[in-house]
């Protein structure tokens, strides 16, 4: 009885015949995901017309048959990952009933107008279709759209006019602000007139180099849209404005007080609004900040009370690191996992007296990468809770001292066993550390005298030549610091225990 209402036929199933396909009139549910289907067998899916399911993913589909729009009970429509289709048919608007499109992964540039027809659709999906351009002029006609992806579409130009006046809208996953006049694109102060406090979960406003007009940004009036959780500011480039244009932009940018997630990508200004040093962001989780290529300080971060996730990527001018980045008392109570990647000019890390339990009481994860300049002696050197412990491409790094304890090992190697420019490495009193990954820092000269803890069950040495020739199996002097230790890697040489038996 299943075979006359449903049938999924993937890559290892059997391919029906059109002449079979044209005997099962009742079927309702038709998955060809992955098949290799011929315009035949689409010819014959065109008899079902009480199908409501039909999924084409994954095929080589180049156009979609107008006798496949005949389908007129059709509700559900999936076409992700046809990579060969480019266009879609102004017969698209003949599914009346279609309430779910999935264009997810294809190549197509344009959505027609006649899409705009398709009254009852509730979901269309546009995610990573990568040289889609514009979307169709007349999008409010479609008066029941409550999800609209489009995230990752690099090549999309902008938002059409009517997108403001889309009252259904409950997801918008992107905003792109256009380049050009008004009469072109959707201007950003339409956020404003979007029903946004119907938007729920994420946005990502693209494009913010082509805002002409701060008060469009004020009017957009972000910080009242309470349903948003997760919001992404973006500048694809550097425009050519005044450097305090582009700080009050960001300033009128401010989200709502209960965001848990924020990204702010390739920020022009010199330093950060009100907003996210004044304790506005009580909620945040998850915080990232990325390619703000002008700003020589970080802003003030150890107040947030519930940041969980913090990622510094890509601050060419910062060198020093101070107190200014924790500023509370007992900062970043919450934090689990920082990662600091592409500093190039990097040199010093200074620290609050934070008091028990130190700076980071609760840091599990922490990546130092691309820090060329920093010098080892300013790290931290008190993360109780440290679990895992990234280094790469440090070339400056010559002393890395972090302990659990308050007992810390004042010098290391014992005077007399190195000449005093040693360069040495000191993490023994870690004993919550699982993994440690230390790449190109060719001065890190040899392992603690106290060896590496016990708990350490993964470790990865690339680039660092000094330590590699100290560390070989059973002949390396600081061989016996590291034969405890499961799965060990030199150079992606594994000398994993059970690699030699």
């Amino acid at each position: 009885m299943f075979l006359l209402f449903g049938m999924r036929l993937h890559q290892n199933s059997f391919e029906p015949s059109s002449d079979q396909l044209q005997r099962m009139e009742w079927l309702r549910v038709l998955s060809l995901r992955g098949s290799g289907i011929t315009r035949t067998l689409l010819e014959s899916v065109s008899n079902l017309k009480l199908l409501r399911y039909l999924d084409l993913s994954s095929t080589r589909l180049v156009e979609i048959p107008d006798s496949i729009c005949t389908l007129y009970n059709l509700q559900t429509l999936l076409l992700r990952y046809c990579y060969q289709l480019t266009q879609l048919a102004d017969s698209i608007g003949n599914l009346k009933h279609l309430r779910y499109l999935d264009l997810s992964h294809t190549s197509i540039e344009e959505i027609p107008d006649a899409l705009c027809s398709l009254y009852n659709l509730h979901t269309l999906l546009l995610f990573n279709c990568r040289k889609l351009k514009r979307l169709p002029s007349n999008i409010a006609r479609l008066i029941n759209l409550r999800h609209l992806d489009i995230q990752f579409c690099p090549a999309l130009e902008g938002m059409p006019q009517q997108i403001g006046d889309m009252r259904e809208l409950r997801t918008l996953s992107e905003f792109v602000v256009g380049k050009g006049k008004d009469h072109d694109w959707c201007n950003i102060r339409k956020l404003g007139h979007l029903q946004l406090q119907n938007i729920h979960g994420r946005l990502r406003i693209s494009g913010l180099e082509n805002v002409i007009d701060i008060g469009d940004v004020l009017e957009a009036n972000l910080k009242e849209k309470k349903h948003i959780t997760e919001l992404t500011l973006e500048w694809k480039s550097q425009a050519e404005d005044w450097q305090k244009e582009r700080e009050l932009l960001l300033e009128g940018l401010q989200p709502p007080k209960n965001i848990k997630k924020l990204w702010i990508n390739g920020y022009g200004g010199t330093r950060f609004p009100n907003w996210v040093v004044d304790g506005s962001l009580s909620q945040l989780v998850r915080l990232v900040l990325d390619g703000c290529e002008n700003c020589a300080e970080l802003p003030t971060l150890g107040h947030l009370p519930n940041l969980k996730y913090l990622y510094i990527y890509s601050f060419g001018l910062v060198e020093r690191i101070g107190d200014e980045f924790c500023s509370a008392t007992n900062p970043f109570r919450c934090l689990e996992k920082l990662d600091f990647e592409n500093m190039p000019n990097w040199k010093e890390w200074s620290f609050v007296d934070a008091g028990e339990g130190g700076i980071f009481p609760r840091l599990h994860y922490l990546l130092l990468a691309g820090c060329p300049k920093l010098n080892g002696g300013c790290l931290p050197d008190y993360l109780p809770s440290l679990v895992e412990l990234t280094i790469e491409v440090c070339e400056q790094l010559t002393t890395l001292g972090i302990h659990q304890s308050e007992d810390r090992v004042d010098s290391f190697p014992e005077e007399g066993l190195l000449r005093t420019s040693s360069r040495t490495l000191d993490i023994c009193h870690l004993t919550n550390l699982k993994t440690l990954t230390i790449r190109s820092c060719p001065r890190l000269q040899c392992l603690p005298e106290g060896g590496l803890p016990t708990s350490l069950s993964d470790l990865e040495i690339r680039d660092c030549p000094l330590l590699k020739q100290r560390c070989q199996r059973d002949i390396g002097e600081d061989w016996s610091k590291i034969a405890h230790i499961s799965r060990v890697l030199l150079d992606f040489q594994d000398f994993t225990y059970s690699s030699f038996f």
